[in-house]
């Protein structure tokens, strides 16, 4: 539970942090283009740390899994 709720507080921190600029300005039209340049810097940079912790945990869980269904196969033979 707790960590969950400081996933969301972490989330919300990092786009409070990307809109700092867009509330210092008046102009509306300014605000949604500082806005999604947030986002994209945002988009840009994360992907590709996505893009590694992905394959990185597939890898993990593939061994895992492996060893667990190999494990249950030579059970099932021996028997």
């Amino acid at each position: 539970m707790k960590k969950g709720i400081l996933r969301i507080m972490i989330a919300l921190m990092a786009v409070m942090t990307m809109a700092v600029p867009a509330f210092a300005t008046t102009d509306t039209t300014n605000v949604a283009s500082i806005m999604q340049t947030g986002f994209d810097n945002l988009r840009s940079e994360l992907l590709p740390i996505i893009g590694i912790a992905l394959a990185a945990g597939l890898g993990i869980f593939a061994i895992f899994f492996g060893i667990r269904k190999g494990i249950s196969l030579l059970r099932r033979v021996g028997q």
